[in-house]
């Protein structure tokens, strides 16, 4: 059994890394490309790949760090600005996009009026991980149009857990059972305690686990929390009814007061990629039985311009530009993830047949498709406005200090009683919540990781002192940030006169070597107690430091000549 979910998450691995090289390799899509090869593997094309356990389990994890990712880069605060625009526009899209549903399903199977409201409501959810995989793919969380539709998708995520109970009620109701007020009213308050324990939980475990993350300053202690807060957020939230979205948002929320949330931003990100590319994967799987073409692409097409309706319209109608309101709808026209979801406990309920659910199911592949198709068409034919700055940008045109161990604070004692700008990007959280206590400009971060170097102005820096001891880890350190600042001066130290020529090549200006500056000032103090004169000894200094890098260069020359032959 186990080896079976290897072979499987094998295959799902091996597929999505051609699919993605590919489409970058001819400038498709990558989206694009991994929902169609699904539907070309799935068992309606090629039967290669059945939907499993292993195919569900990756689809969820992708979701998971992905909203758990985006809850990193947000804050209470920012959420609590999109207040109206969640309240108003989340229930004014989803209630045009039930009605819309409702009307189209009505008419179009002419079957009981529970069935049809349950399938608007579903409709009105849209695909939370299509909408923000586009946005944090063109870096447009914060652009107008990023927000409105963020904004709504979290509200219909909210909405998930009462959209399933109604459809579970309605259910029982076609089904001849007789239900009372009061039993509606009661799963939306056990909904309520779930979420409000929920919220506490996780807010009592993310200290904690703080608490103990600041014991140490390992990456992957850093990788092994971000997964298990993000993961098990969303199963915790999933088993108590809730959405599973929702919980992973809300846990990388509850981050939003911690310095770590940079750090976990980075050691995450890759793995959210991967997960998030195996989920398109498999929203292609999904197709075990491809329903009739001629109903299949009207009633997509006819779900997806409903829904793109109940989105601009309202939208232009509140002052948004028409781009805005274009983009916005386009991404919340799709069906959603849930909508599977829903589906399937109709169907458990007998509130659907088998036919329905496989109708809807596709739409949901073909309304993705389609997203994918029509927002960077939107993108290519509708001008983008000046870019604007939304966010406070970080230091620029200063020197940057990585790591405050005696080199470090020994320059950045100087550079602060010369008045130069600086930054200092420091591991260790206690020294960062020290210098923070003493105002300092000082950001908690690894020298290794891209985000971290971002946020302490690295690729606006004007000279950078690599001043970490890690030996092994400073030429990856220099290589990333003169991939990042070409133009830089770098300075590094180093403990061994053998680490220079790695990290000159690896792009440092200039590196001094503490066995060899310390052997310089031993001399320097022999030949001064000898009353050599000072001119003297400066000028033998700089020819031992000659002779010495020279003698460096021949012997690793000789070293390599080797190897060549």
């Amino acid at each position: 059994m186990e080896l079976a979910f290897l072979q499987e998450l094998l295959l799902l691995v091996g597929v999505a890394f051609v699919l993605t090289a590919v489409s970058d390799r001819f400038r498709i899509p990558s989206v694009l490309s991994l929902i169609l090869g699904g539907v070309l593997l799935s068992p309606a094309g090629l039967n290669v790949i059945s939907p499993s356990a292993a195919v569900e389990l990756v689809a969820n994890i992708g979701v998971a760090l992905l909203l758990f990712t985006v809850g990193l880069e947000f804050s209470f605060q920012r959420l609590w600005q999109l207040r109206r625009i969640a309240l108003i526009g989340g229930l004014l899209q989803m209630g045009l996009s039930t009605l819309v549903g409702t009307a189209l399903w009505f008419l179009w199977q002419r079957e009981s009026f529970a069935e049809a409201l349950a399938v608007g409501m579903l409709v009105s959810l849209s695909s939370t991980a299509v909408g923000l995989g586009f946005l944090l793919q063109r870096g447009e969380m914060e652009a107008p149009h990023g927000r409105l539709a963020f904004t709504i998708l979290l509200a219909q995520d909210v909405a998930v857990a009462p959209l399933i109970v109604s459809v579970r009620l309605l259910g029982f109701l076609a089904g001849g059972q007789t239900l009372s007020v009061w039993l509606f009213f009661r799963e939306l308050i056990l909904i309520l305690a779930a979420g409000t324990v929920l919220f506490i939980l996780l807010r009592f475990s993310i200290r904690a686990s703080i608490r103990l993350l600041r014991l140490t300053s390992a990456r992957e202690a850093f990788v092994l929390l971000g997964l298990t807060i993000g993961i098990g957020a969303a199963l915790l939230s999933d088993s108590w009814g809730l959405s599973s979205a929702l919980g992973a948002f809300v846990a990388g929320l509850l981050f939003a007061d911690f310095q770590e949330r940079h750090r976990l931003i980075g050691v995450i990100t890759p793995f959210k990629d991967a997960f998030t590319s195996l989920f398109f994967l498999s929203v292609g799987l999904l197709l075990d039985v491809l329903p009739p073409v001629k109903w299949l692409i009207p009633l997509t097409l006819l779900l997806f311009g409903g829904k793109f309706a109940a989105t601009v319209i309202p939208a232009r109608l509140a002052g948004y530009p028409i781009r805005t309101a274009t983009l916005s709808g386009i991404l919340l026209a799709s069906l959603g993830e849930f909508t599977i979801v829903g589906l399937t406990v109709g169907l458990q309920t007998g509130l659907f047949d088998v036919e329905t659910e496989r109708l809807l199911r596709a739409a949901f592949i073909g309304s993705v498709l389609l997203v994918s198709l029509l927002y960077l068409t939107a993108h290519r034919w509708m001008p983008s406005p000046p870019a604007r700055i939304t966010q406070q940008e970080g230091p620029r045109g200063h020197v940057l200090i990585i790591g405050y161990g005696i080199t470090g604070s020994t320059v950045h004692a100087l550079l602060k009683t010369a008045g130069i700008p600086y930054a200092i990007l420091e591991l260790n959280p206690f020294t960062v919540a020290r210098l923070q206590a003493a105002g300092e400009p000082v950001y908690l971060g690894d020298c290794t990781d891209e985000t971290s170097l971002r946020r302490a102005g690295a690729d606006r820096a004007r000279a950078i002192v690599v001043a970490i001891s890690d030996t092994r880890m400073v030429p990856h350190a220099i290589g990333l940030i003169r991939s990042l600042n070409a133009e830089a001066f770098i300075a590094a130290r180093t403990r061994f006169v053998a680490y220079i020529e790695p990290l000159y090549a690896a792009g440092a200006s200039v590196v001094v070597a503490e066995e060899l500056e310390a052997s310089l000032y031993l001399l320097t103090l022999l030949l001064r107690h000898l009353q050599v004169p000072v001119e003297d000894i400066a000028a033998l200094s700089e020819r031992f430091r000659a002779e010495h890098y020279s003698l460096l260069q021949r012997q690793l020359s000789q070293a390599e000549q080797p190897d060549q032959q």
